[in-house]
């Protein structure tokens, strides 16, 4: 089986490579390809040094990348680091929330890779129609969004941060991952942990919801997060996602970010030099492949300290372990899923319609793309029902979705006005951030 990674000089592909060679799932080649060759050509070696028995090909064309693969995965940053650090230090310096996903520099990503990724699906759609697309690319619920609405292909978006805070309720409550079933509801970014069912082994008693032990024990509930996201009122009846802090406490995130000195972009940017650097200077693989992991290593320990504490720089220690991470074990788990013979049940932004017609996050309308917990398998997605959230957390999503179908519609009609618009009415946003929004890259570029 051929799969082709459109944003392979990402500096997470040797991740997504390592866990499809230890698959079992038949891959024989990984054929890669980035709008930036100098970059691709950097991480190419590392990513072949993570995927024994895996063919990687570099390909000089989307078209040449795509051909003939069964799945087709994306993860490009049209403008690169530099255009997420340039929005997100202009927003801090306005005073409003700068972040690369939500508020004013979502947006500003959308209409740089909404129209990117459109581009990269047409050519999906002529040279690989029957390929299933696997998109990465942020902001990934408006990005799949527009995939649905605009292409005939068959699209699954996905994102680690639903599975990255299941582990540590699962962990915190000490369940069997495998022995739980999971209810999700929100849109990417901005969702809920609704429900840890756990079956009764005798059949004799309905599933029990095991996060009803949580909301009576502050102190647990507490532990869920870095210290200074949430307090127990803002997780009363479902276990919100680090994202909905900044959807509710926008001006505490850009307090924090100018304490810091900087920004997650920023950092990040300085990150990836200094990997590039090492890469460039490593002697061997096995160097590349130490510097690489030191990279990740400090990344993911960076993740969220600035929105929580103020603080940019991540906590001592050595470089993590050859681990699977979120981000390539959500990957492996939507391809399993939709080759396997029984549908698996996993997070994944979707249309929000059910098999039966209705919606599956009852807060929204069932044309609306949402990030709901489903059954994937080869029949395709059918998303579960959910309960409705608490009313909070719904008026909250109700405000941040109509601005989102406003950030869709101004990428493709390549109109900044409608997105600065949306933005006064964005729980995240206001009148400071759509006065902000011109001096942002809100141009779509070319990958």
């Amino acid at each position: 089986m051929r799969v082709a990674l459109l944003g392979g000089g990402g500096l997470r592909s040797p991740l997504l490579a390592r866990a499809l060679a230890g698959s079992g799932l038949g891959v024989r080649e990984l054929a890669l390809y980035d709008a930036d060759p100098g970059r691709l050509a950097a991480i190419a070696p590392v990513v072949a040094a993570s995927a024994p028995g895996i063919r990687v090909s570099v390909s000089r064309t989307p078209a040449a990348a795509v051909r003939e693969s069964r799945f087709v995965f994306a993860s490009i940053r049209a403008g690169g680091q530099e255009a997420r650090a340039h929005d997100e230090r202009v927003c801090i310096e306005a005073g409003v929330l700068g972040q690369e996903t939500v508020g004013a520099a979502g947006a500003a990503l959308g209409m740089r890779n909404i129209p990117a990724m459109l581009r990269l699906a047409r050519v999906v759609e002529r040279e690989a129609p029957d390929a299933t697309l696997i998109n990465y690319t942020n902001p990934a619920g408006m990005v799949t969004e527009a995939l649905l609405n605009e292409t005939s292909l068959e699209v699954v978006g996905i994102c680690d941060t639903p599975t990255d805070l299941t582990d540590r309720v699962v962990r915190l409550l000490y369940l069997d991952p495998d022995g739980v079933s999971l209810g999700w509801s929100g849109i990417n970014h901005l969702g809920w942990l609704t429900a840890l069912e756990e079956a009764d082994p005798t059949g004799a008693f309905p599933p029990e919801n095991r996060l009803e032990e949580l909301f009576g024990d502050p102190d647990r509930l507490l532990r869920i997060h870095r210290d200074g996201l949430f307090d127990t009122s803002e997780m009363a009846g479902a276990i919100p996602s680090e994202y909905v802090f900044l959807h509710l406490h926008p001006n505490r995130a850009v307090e924090r970010a100018r304490a810091s000195g900087t920004t997650r972009g920023a950092s990040i940017l300085g990150l990836e030099e200094t990997l590039f650097a090492a890469l460039a200077a490593a002697g061997s693989p096995e160097q590349a492949r130490a510097a690489y992991r030191e990279f990740t290593h400090a990344r993911d320990a960076s993740y969220f300290r600035i929105e929580a504490r103020g603080d940019a720089s991540p906590p001592g220690g050595g470089p993590a372990a050859d681990g699977a991470s979120g981000y390539d074990r959500i990957g492996l788990q939507a391809m399993r899923a939709l080759l396997g013979d029984e549908p698996e049940e996993m997070v994944v932004n979707t249309r929000n319609r059910t098999p039966l017609g209705g919606p599956a996050v009852p807060e929204l309308a069932a044309e609306d793309a949402v990030e709901v917990a489903a059954l994937v398998g080869k029949g395709g997605v059918a998303p579960i029902p959910q309960p409705p959230l608490p009313v909070p957390a719904a008026d909250l999503l109700r405000r941040a979705k109509a601005a989102e179908r406003e950030f869709v519609r101004a990428a493709l009609a390549g109109d900044p006005g409608i997105a600065a618009e949306a933005l006064i009415e964005h729980p995240a946003g206001g009148p400071e951030a759509a006065q902000v929004f011109d001096r942002l890259r809100t141009v779509a570029e070319e990958v």
